[in-house]
């Protein structure tokens, strides 16, 4: 009898390196936030029954505030980073062809952690180096819906609604024995609604444009921070270069895989134009 459960192994590697001049004492709880890579979600879904795994790695690095800006900046709450790094895994399932449920698990790290502190007026003011924060953050979890599927035009259209659940680690201490500031946390200590749609359109058989929009409801998290809503809106364009191209016959929602014949299907170019 051939097994009724399909698995697809997909190993995703995202390295973002970025650079900012400006002010680096708000990076964004929980990961980087607004900054690091755009990673597009298209419209499509998993086959039911079908697994997707990947993985993310983002990197931002910002500009080191000077000694002096720091020392001028005491008591406002002013603060130098170095790093904002995001490693994060993500599990995706087709509970039917048309509705796919994913979680993402990250493991957050900032170095660099700086502050101007002056524990005595009559001292001189002094910069410390406070060292870095690393922990579990926020799970996500997100589900897509796709409404749209026409094979014949090569439209597909999807909704997305999901949670964020304040999972993260939120009272880590620095090396002076104080509690970091929320911004440098690896959790929000918030719950998130995640709300938006997607949209893939096959442009030409080895050509496709995807794009999607999220909006983001933000509640107050820990040390009662609030992050505000954010809209976020991503596009791309998808170019196979290898393999089966949307022209050649093929069926789509199958329960089992035939390997010898999947072996047998040479690869071969695409053209994208």
């Amino acid at each position: 009898m051939a097994s009724r459960l399909q698995f697809a192994v997909v190993l995703a590697g995202s390295i973002v390196i970025g650079m900012s001049a400006a002010s680096a004492h708000h990076p964004g709880i929980g990961g980087i936030g607004g900054a690091g890579g755009i990673l597009t979600i298209g419209a499509g879904t998993l086959d039911e029954g079908q697994f997707a795994f990947s993985t993310f790695v983002d990197y931002l690095r910002l500009k080191q505030l000077s000694e002096p800006a720091l020392l001028a900046n005491v008591g406002n709450d002013v603060h130098g980073l170095q790093t904002v790094e995001s490693y994060a895994a993500a599990l995706a399932y087709g509970i039917t062809n048309d509705l796919t449920v994913s979680v993402r698990l990250p493991w957050v790290r900032r170095t660099g952690i700086l502050e101007a502190v002056q524990e005595d007026p009559a001292d001189p003011a002094t910069v410390r180096d406070r060292g870095n924060t690393s922990g579990f953050g926020d799970v996500t979890v997100l589900g897509q819906y796709r409404f749209v599927n026409n094979q014949i035009s090569g439209t597909q259209a999807a909704v997305l609604f999901g949670v964020k659940a304040p999972t993260g680690t939120t009272g880590l201490i620095d090396r002076f024995g104080e509690t970091f500031e929320a911004e440098f946390q690896p959790g929000s200590g918030s719950w998130e609604g995640l709300f938006g749609a997607a949209l893939s359109q096959r442009l030409n058989p080895a050509l496709s444009f995807h794009a999607n929009v999220l909006a983001i409801a933000t509640g107050t998290g820990t040390q009662n921070t609030n992050l505000g809503n954010r809209f976020l809106y991503n596009a791309a364009l998808s170019c196979r270069v290898f393999g089966e191209t949307a022209s050649e016959p093929h069926t789509h929602g199958s329960r089992t895989f035939n390997y010898p014949q999947i072996l047998r299907r040479p690869w071969r170019p695409a053209r994208c134009r």
